[in-house]
């Protein structure tokens, strides 16, 4: 029950059910493990039963990139307010401010497009009206969404090793300081509440961290098979929470 939230989708469709007041519990019962099994249950649903297991924020996913699937050139480029607005049309009750983090270290639309990598230097309401390439914001949302608590936790991590009031997205941290803080934070959790990525995802998304630590990056490039404990003992040099992001 525990391991995989049953008790979500049991206290979820009794309500229902109690809801309705039918005469076939049963029926509905049945059609709401199905739509479950489909993706729709989390359909204008509150935030918190979306965040409430790791399949809900699956089929949330699911259902946000079958809402803005286009790939015509209209929709390449847009504003993080319009899609702020299409991810309200499936939960009206998404944060404003898991947004604005997502894409706090996205680059710019306009400066991808020229070659240099450039973030806004905005803040607030303001950043939301920034243009952001569509692929690349919806692949943000996704993580920031998915893995809010574990991001939560870096961005944490990040600003106690800074030792400042607030986080500076740009200033650079010892990779080795950050790896073992996260790894730490990871190891402690025995059986998590939320979803958190692996340790061997931590440790790649470091290596190709842009610029990539190249030594480690050629490893993983030519070699089959790298143990961890071989990436773990050679990290060095620095990171920021804009590259880590």
């Amino acid at each position: 029950m525990d391991k995989y939230k049953l008790r979500v989708y049991l206290e979820d469709a009794i309500k229902i059910i109690l809801d309705r007041r039918q005469d076939n519990p049963l029926t509905i019962l049945q059609q709401y493990l199905q739509a479950t099994l489909e993706g729709d249950h989390i359909l204008l649903r509150e935030y918190s039963f979306l965040t409430a297991s790791p399949l809900n924020r699956k089929c949330f996913l699911q259902q946000i990139k079958k809402v803005f699937h286009t790939t015509t050139n209209c929709f390449k480029i847009i504003t993080a307010l319009d899609y702020l607005q299409l991810l309200i049309l499936v939960c009206p009750e998404f944060p404003k401010s898991l947004m604005a983090e997502s894409i706090k270290c996205l680059p710019l639309a306009d400066a991808s497009s020229s070659g240099n990598i450039k973030v806004s230097q905005k803040v607030g309401d303001d950043m939301m009206f920034e243009k952001y390439d569509l692929n690349q914001m919806q692949t943000a949302v996704c993580i920031f969404f998915y893995y809010n608590e574990f991001m939560e936790q870096v961005r944490k991590i990040f600003l106690d090793c800074q030792q400042k009031e607030t986080l500076d997205i740009h200033e650079e941290c010892s990779v080795y300081l950050i790896f073992s803080s996260i790894s730490n934070s990871i190891k402690r959790l025995k059986q998590p509440d939320h979803p958190f990525p692996t340790i061997e995802e931590v440790l790649e998304t470091i290596v190709y961290k842009e610029p990539p630590i190249e030594p480690l990056k050629r490893k993983l490039d030519t070699e089959a098979i790298v143990l961890t404990s071989e990436i773990e003992s050679e990290l060095s040099g620095t990171i920021s929470y804009c590259q880590f992001s």
